[in-house]
């Protein structure tokens, strides 16, 4: 078992139980809260969303500043993660440059009326 696995593991009763975890706070000082979703990929050379458990939405933004920001800062990473953001109702990215992490709006969607949507799915008239 690999450092961020440990995380994922010794994060994830803590936050179910909603309470402190010593050894996560040994392995990650000064970590977000919650559950870390991050664990590195197999051959050890990338990040990946650990697919074990559940994931909290609020928890991927912080967990992946916190790790490219202090635990891994040695390393290098680039790349972008897509995902759906419920509460602010649009698709973002994650976008990882070096140590630094920048969430972008990339879709949001349009709240229609109710008589915007019925009108939509009326059948069209033939001329």
């Amino acid at each position: 078992m690999d450092l961020l696995q440990a995380i994922a593991a010794a994060s994830l009763r803590p936050a179910v139980d909603d309470t402190p975890s010593a050894l996560v706070d040994q392995l990650a000082p000064g970590h977000p809260d919650g559950p870390s979703p991050w664990v590195s990929c197999p051959e050890g050379c990338c990040l990946d969303m650990n697919d074990d458990t559940y994931i909290r939405i609020d928890a991927i933004e912080p967990w992946l500043s916190y790790l490219v920001g202090t635990l891994l800062v040695d390393h290098s990473f680039s790349g972008a993660l897509m995902f759906w953001d419920c509460a602010e109702r649009t698709f973002s990215a994650l976008v990882i440059d070096g140590t630094r992490v920048c969430r972008k709006p990339v879709l949001r969607r349009r709240d229609r009326t109710r008589g915007q949507r019925a009108r939509a799915l009326r059948p069209i008239e033939s001329v």
